[in-house]
């Protein structure tokens, strides 16, 4: 992952055969404290109307 840096700037991502993406898995705790929001949280980060958020933040949404 290419961090963000103070005055760098991101001109788009590194070639497909030199791109590796962590995966991230998501999950909601039977004792959650706050159920709702973490299922909010899940929602937002799954909502493709998101994904040019997510792209900002230098992550990849979910593939639909």
């Amino acid at each position: 992952m290419i961090q963000p840096w103070p005055g760098a700037d991101y001109v788009g991502p590194l070639p497909a055969e030199l791109m590796e993406y962590g995966k991230v898995g998501v999950g909601l705790l039977t004792g959650s404290k706050q159920p709702e929001a973490a299922k909010a949280f899940i929602a937002f980060m799954a909502d493709p109307a998101n994904a040019a958020l997510i792209r900002k933040g230098f992550m990849e949404p979910p593939a639909r």
